[in-house]
C-alpha cells in the first residue's frame, strides 16, 4: 500500500475559496455567470438554503482538488463549510432582519456579549483622551459554534 502525500489543507481552503468565488460558467447567449458567487449571493440573502457544489465542476477547476474530496468528503465539507462562513458577509446585499426564534436568540446573545465588553471597557482603567475600542463581531461570533450560526 503506496503512502499518500500529506495534504496542505490551508492550501486546499484556498483552492476552495478561488473556486467559489471565481469558477464560472459561459451560458447559451454567450454570458458568463459566476455559478457558485450568485448561489453565495442568494444564500447570504436567505433566498436559498442550500449550496450545491458539483464535484465535475470542481474537476474542471482542479483536479487534483476533485480527488482530493473523493478520498475525503467529510473533511472537504467542513472546509468548505469554513470556506462559506467566511464568504457570506461579503456577498449580503441587503440588510437582514431576525426573521426566526433562532435569529433573535443569535442577535440577542451578540448584543448582550456587546453591552457585556462595553461595560468592562467601561470599568477598565485607561488614559482619559482614549476612546473605548469598538466590539469586534467576528470575535464576538468565534465564541459561538459555527454550526449555530450557518444558515445552510
Amino acid at each position: 500500500m503506496a503512502l499518500s502525500a500529506v495534504r496542505n489543507y490551508d492550501e486546499d481552503k484556498k483552492a476552495c475559496d478561488q473556486f467559489l468565488r471565481f469558477y464560472s460558467k459561459i451560458d447559451s447567449c454567450g454570458n458568463k455567470h459566476f455559478v457558485y458567487s450568485e448561489q453565495l449571493t442568494r444564500i447570504a440573502n436567505r433566498e436559498q438554503s442550500v449550496l450545491y457544489i458539483s464535484l465535475d465542476d470542481v474537476a474542471e477547476h482542479s483536479s487534483d482538488l476533485a480527488n482530493a474530496i473523493e478520498c475525503n468528503a467529510v473533511r472537504y465539507t467542513k472546509i468548505f463549510a469554513e470556506v462559506i462562513d467566511d464568504l457570506l458577509p461579503d456577498f449580503r446585499t441587503v440588510d437582514l432582519v431576525p426573521q426566526d426564534v433562532l435569529d433573535i436568540f443569535i442577535d440577542h446573545r451578540i448584543r448582550m456579549e456587546q453591552r457585556i465588553r462595553a461595560a468592562d471597557a467601561e470599568t477598565a482603567p485607561r488614559a482619559v483622551s482614549r476612546d473605548p475600542e469598538p466590539v469586534n463581531m467576528a470575535e464576538v461570533r468565534s465564541r459561538f459554534p459555527p454550526e449555530l450560526l450557518r444558515r445552510l
